[in-house]
């Protein structure tokens, strides 16, 4: 079954409202080896986390240049005030950077790395 897991994944989350969410690992959405999600016109506002993603952490295994595993679109977009303790005031990613297209940026923190976005070295 893992050879479909690109298909079974597939989801898109459009015109939604994702405010004061927290938590220790993700601040409103983490995705976890997820491939093939897409986020269109929707906005985080005021949310938090402990460690790192205020908003979305996209954390995924090294699947190589197999990108269907892990992959993530961001489109049209709002973060405003999201915060993050250590990394990614709004956006944390690990070894697949999402396609983004039209991100609006207000306010994030981070304390340590990264107010509105934060990844790993590549």
């Amino acid at each position: 079954m893992e050879e479909n897991k690109s298909v079974l994944d597939r989801f898109l989350i459009k015109s939604s409202l994702f405010q004061n969410c927290s938590s220790t690992i993700c601040g409103a959405i983490a995705f976890i080896n997820l491939g093939n999600v897409a986020i269109e016109d929707t906005s985080f506002l005021e949310n938090q986390v402990s460690k790192a993603g205020g908003a979305i952490a996209m954390m995924c295994d090294n699947f190589g240049r197999d990108f269907n595993k892990c992959s993530l679109r961001i489109k049209d977009t709002l973060f405003l005030r999201n915060w993050a303790l250590i990394e990614g005031g709004a956006i944390k990613w690990n070894f697949y950077e999402p396609q983004m297209d039209n991100l609006t940026f207000r306010y994030n923190y981070a304390g340590e790395y990264g107010d509105n976005i934060a990844s790993i070295a590549s």
